[in-house]
């Protein structure tokens, strides 16, 4: 007598096929399993692993939030679901799904790194060091976790401790092309010009179509090249050399190479970028406008570009025109908590407090640790007599940086006095 299978009898054929690389097969039968018991998690946290590695990342979500509603302590789920958020730029929900896989299980480092790289995207630096530290004290072998930290310490300007941990992460992984890339930069910023041009030169030979490294060698190589007025450059050498002497503080020195970038080729929009953004830090605000005008125009797709823009036209207290730019960044990528925090600002300025206080309580929604956004919302409250309100923002910005405590405090004793 024929027997009708089971949703683990599915299951397991799905993994089977998995096993042998039969994804659309493996599909097949997890999705079989599924509609034969429908509270089958392990189906629903498979079957969401091989949607995520299709880059279905929709489906994979779909897949591991049905799995977290029939078990919400599974781990798995919480950390694959985390991962797909990471992958989407949705790095406030990837920490939320993380902290909860590392309350289910403490002892797993990988949680604790992805969280630490979440973390590092969104902004929040101490709070990745925090997690690598205790990622590295989980696993002492993790690559990921040395490089990460080697990557904030860049931004810190901590040069010589970004290296010692790249020099940990190639004694474990010595094929490690990011790696050597990373260190090759670390040491052109510290004019170690030739330890640097060996690790790029490593590069290119573990990677020869690495275009960047091909562009670093050619610029930053040694002091010769940097100062060698005759040297041929090709468009996309000049950016990365003036790059570089933007991040020393060479300001006219960058801009001239990205002039000379723009000569040999008008239609390259990270020239234009980012003699904007020098321009725009040296003073020069209309000179960074016209140029990020000018990416605008090549690049009419890209958030950031108007996003940028409208920040200068904020310091020119344009704020008609700033608001216009925050409204296509928006338009084009509505998760980016910068716009939402710029044009609330703007909005305030102009009056629209309605306005503006919508914008700071989505920017909380992105970011809900965004102490900035709490203390102008504050502000903003204050200025509609709803006062309540401004304080409880206020003892919230305090709360998430302890800078805004003693104006905090004060703008709440001056509301506390006065209705009395």
């Amino acid at each position: 007598m024929f027997s009708r299978k089971s949703g683990i009898d599915y299951f397991n054929s799905g993994v089977q096929r998995q096993q042998k690389g039969d994804i659309t097969g493996a599909i097949a039968d997890y999705t079989k399993a599924i509609s034969v018991d429908k509270r089958l998690i392990m189906a629903y946290e498979n079957r969401g692993m091989l949607y995520q590695t299709n880059e279905q990342y929709d489906r994979a979500l779909a897949d591991y939030t049905q799995a977290i509603l029939i078990d919400a302590n599974s781990a798995i789920a919480h950390y694959n679901r985390a991962n797909v958020y990471t992958i989407q730029g949705k790095f406030t929900e990837a920490i939320e799904d993380l902290t909860v896989a590392i309350r289910l299980k403490p002892q797993d480092s990988d949680s604790w790194c992805n969280r630490a790289i979440a973390y590092y995207r969104n902004g929040h630096m101490e709070n990745a060091l925090s997690d690598l530290e205790r990622t590295l004290q989980l696993n002492s072998s993790d690559v990921v976790a040395y490089f990460t930290r080697a990557e904030i310490e860049y931004k810190q300007q901590r040069f010589d401790a970004a290296i010692l941990d790249i020099d940990t992460a190639l004694r474990i992984q010595p094929e490690f092309v990011a790696a050597y890339f990373l260190r090759g930069i670390l040491y052109i910023n510290k004019h170690d010009y030739l330890r640097g041009t060996a690790d790029l030169r490593h590069v290119v030979q573990l990677q020869p179509n690495h275009k960047l490294a091909h562009s670093m060698l050619q610029t930053i190589a040694d002091e010769s090249i940097q100062n060698d007025t005759s040297a041929s450059l090709d468009a996309d050498a000049y950016v990365a050399r003036g790059i570089q002497k933007a991040m020393r503080g060479h300001i006219d020195d960058a801009i001239a190479d990205f002039s000379e970038a723009i000569k040999l080729d008008p239609q390259l929009i990270e020239a234009y970028a980012n003699r904007g953004k020098v321009r725009k830090n040296a003073g020069d605000l209309k000179g960074a406008i016209a140029d990020m005008t000018k990416a605008v125009q090549l690049s009419p797709a890209s958030a950031i570009m108007y996003y940028n823009r409208g920040t200068c036209y904020a310091q020119l207290q344009h704020y008609e025109q700033a608001i216009s730019d925050y409204d296509k960044a928006i338009q084009l990528d509505s998760t980016y908590t910068a716009s939402f925090f710029n044009r609330a600002n703007s909005r305030k300025v102009t009056g629209d407090l309605s306005g503006a206080i919508a914008d700071f309580t989505i920017a909380l929604e992105l970011q809900p640790d965004f102490a900035p956004a709490y203390f102008n919302r504050a502000g903003t409250y204050a200025e509609q007599g709803k006062f309540d309100a401004a304080i409880a923002d206020y003892k919230k910005a305090s709360y998430f940086n302890s800078d805004y405590a003693t104006a905090a405090n004060g703008a709440i004793d001056k509301f506390q006095k006065q209705n009395k």
